[in-house]
């Protein structure tokens, strides 16, 4: 059986289908069977660095199927309505069934959520604020994703801009490291670590033979490009809390990474890490100084 992610409704705003529709970027095809409440749609991932085939799960009812789908399910994709009160209420009761498929993805969907709850047109319910569903997403282990999110000021010195709604959704499935994945090798590459992105691997020029030897076999072992991904949210929160200056440093140290990942000419960086490493230079001189 393909892998499958599996996507389920705790409301009647937003239907599996309209998800998964969305996954596909297309009209839907027509449906299969799986098993009892749970209807795939086939999804051939091709990316640049892998081809997949997935099966999108509209699942009807709270099930865990049999021992072979419940191994098979990678992610798990929960949609609620942030209009009601009891909206996340309704979501926490299929995790004793999702709880069960052991997924590496979990994404809790809303329409849209408020940054403080408000008053709407259901009965006057205040609905969930964004807050309260990060939390819920945090304590079960679920990425809040809003399908048409608040508007916000667009921030023009963010160097890691966020990808937001469906789009979100595709990225996440996409950046998982399928167990049926191909690989195309003409695209692998090694990924740098974080300890590597915040400047503190140890020059080729420190290193013995011996542990440069061992760092180029641990980078043969390394995961293809996507598996970036996964870290991507951790590296934008560090480089959130960085002055000005060190964020652009930081992001500069990134690309110069994804440079050297996809193979590009190392002439063409020289200049960038030369401006780098003198900035930090003068930098550590304006510190002795303050001391």
């Amino acid at each position: 059986m393909d892998p499958c992610a599996v996507v389920l409704s705790a409301s009647d705003v937003i239907l599996p289908e309209k998800i998964i529709q969305g996954i596909l970027g297309k009209d839907l095809p027509e449906a299969v069977d799986l098993l009892e409440g749970v209807e795939a749609y086939p999804w051939k991932i091709k990316t640049k660095y892998y081809d997949a085939a997935v099966q999108l799960c509209a699942m009807k009812q709270k099930t865990i199927g049999n021992q072979d789908f419940a191994e098979s399910v990678n992610a798990v994709v929960i949609c609620f309505d942030s209009q009601l009160d009891d909206g996340l209420s309704e979501a926490e009761r299929w995790l004793p069934f999702t709880n069960e498929f052991n997924s590496d993805i979990n994404i809790l969907v809303c329409e849209q959520c408020q940054e403080v709850p408000f008053p709407n047109s259901k009965e006057g319910m205040k609905g969930i604020d964004r807050v309260t569903a990060v939390n819920w997403g945090i304590k079960h282990g679920f990425e809040l994703v809003e399908l048409n999110p608040v508007n916000e000021e667009t921030d023009f010195e963010d160097d890691f801009p966020e990808t937001v709604g469906m789009e979100r959704i595709k990225q996440a499935l996409e950046a998982h490291l399928w167990p049926n994945m191909i690989r195309k090798a003409k695209n692998k590459f090694s990924v740098p670590s974080e300890t590597e992105l915040m400047g503190e691997r140890t020059s080729k020029e420190q290193q013995s033979p011996e542990s440069m030897q061992e760092s180029q076999m641990a980078d043969e072992d390394e995961e293809p490009f996507e598996a970036l991904f996964q870290n991507l949210s951790l590296m934008k929160s560090k480089a959130d809390n960085l002055p000005s200056r060190e964020r652009k440093d930081f992001a500069e140290k990134m690309a110069i990474a994804f440079w050297r990942a996809i193979g590009g000419c190392e002439s063409e960086i020289k200049d960038l890490e030369s401006e780098m490493e003198e900035f930090t230079g003068e930098e550590a001189s304006v510190v002795e100084k303050e001391d």
